[in-house]
């Protein structure tokens, strides 16, 4: 298995529980990683085999932006 590690992903969102702490957003840092097999990449050395990390935060950050979470 392999495992990519994404850290310090930032980005502003709804949070928390008290009535002051949603009325502006936060900045939250969120640290992923993701586990699978990534192998074909290196194999036949295809970018269209490789995870795109970019795509990936950008995803990661709109659904944080987009979340009104509590906790």
């Amino acid at each position: 298995m392999d495992k990519i590690v994404l850290e310090g992903i930032a980005a502003r969102c709804i949070i928390g529980v008290n009535k002051w702490e949603r009325m502006v957003k936060q900045k939250v840092s969120i640290d992923v990683e993701l586990e699978g097999d990534f192998r074909m990449a290196g194999r036949r050395d295809k970018i269209a085999d490789a995870v795109d990390y970019k795509a990936l935060c950008d995803r990661i950050v709109e659904c944080v932006r987009a979340s009104h979470c509590a906790l």
